[in-house]
């Protein structure tokens, strides 16, 4: 198996909370918090976090880790990163894109705090 590849590296039992950077290293750069909660009863919470804004999804697991988050007439981005370091069982970093409500394509990193 290669790292990424389960649902528990990235998510696990407890949930899992990462910093996230939009457009790293260009004047566009955005900071955010991304939390994504254990499935409870078929539901795959996720919580995308911007200074004084917060955006609602859900994220999937497959071959790779894709969530959405919304702001009901703000915004809106759909997520999708492949896992790029694993340590102790857990996904530590990823990378990816973002694809904003005005189809514009976004690099992603992502590194976990929790």
């Amino acid at each position: 198996m290669a790292c990424g590849d389960t649902t528990a590296e990235w998510v696990g039992s407890g949930g899992s909370v990462w910093s996230r950077v939009l457009d790293a290293g260009t004047a566009s750069e955005l900071s955010f918090t991304l939390v994504l909660a254990p499935e409870i009863l078929g539901v795959r919470a996720a919580v995308t976090v911007v200074v004084a804004e917060s955006g609602a999804g859900t994220w999937t697991h497959d071959y790779d880790l894709r969530w959405s988050a919304t702001l009901a007439g703000v915004w809106e981005f759909h997520f999708e990163v492949n896992a790029q370091l694993c340590a102790n069982g857990k996904v530590t970093s990823a990378s990816g894109g973002a694809t904003d409500g005005q189809n514009v394509v976004h690099s992603v990193t992502l590194t976990r705090t929790a």
